[in-house]
């Protein structure tokens, strides 16, 4: 598990680009396919990118070549692009963990690029996916989001993410590769 701050050169286009007014969002129930089921407040806002092969975005070509040069300036060595797509959590009450979950279920990497301030935190446990979530979790790490702070980790830990209390909304760029 590594977190670099001030990872992504010229970030301050890929941020502005994403904080648009008028950058497209898309409703998401929760993490976990049951979520909203136990909580109202556990539903969010997602953007993809890429997934399994297929192009989304029109914002495709900006995105791709601020991730090259993010992983070029960590030296982080990708073969393969898995999935690319933005997370938005909207405020809430108070702060609540969403569902502890896995991207993929085999082998790959996950970087997570926080596009802003904000309260909602990463928690990552230390129990990996095997077969399904176990009952009882421990906390690994829990990475606060700052602008332009990436934290890349075995896509296999088991993780989640925090819903904001006190700023708007959190985004992540969260990425999926081998």
């Amino acid at each position: 598990m590594r977190t670099i701050d001030n990872a992504m050169p010229d970030f301050p286009e890929l941020q502005a680009a994403i904080m648009a007014p008028g950058f497209p969002w898309y409703y998401a129930r929760g993490t976990r396919v049951d979520d909203g089921n136990v909580n109202p407040y556990l539903y969010g806002w997602v953007h993809m990118v890429f997934d399994k092969g297929n192009w989304y975005s029109e914002q495709a070509g900006l995105i791709t070549h601020k991730v090259a040069g993010l992983f070029r300036a960590l030296n982080e060595p990708v073969e393969n692009i898995l999935r690319l797509r933005i997370v938005m959590n909207t405020i809430s009450d108070q702060p609540y963990l969403n569902g502890a979950h896995v991207d993929f279920v085999y082998p790959h990497k996950t970087a997570l690029l926080y596009i802003n301030d904000s309260d909602g935190d990463t928690v990552i446990y230390k129990e990996q996916w095997k077969d399904g979530v176990p009952e009882k979790l421990t906390v690994a790490q829990t990475v606060p989001a700052v602008a332009n702070r990436v934290f890349l980790f075995d896509g296999l830990h088991l993780h989640t993410g925090t819903t904001p209390a006190k700023t708007a909304r959190r985004i992540v760029l969260n990425i999926n590769y081998d």
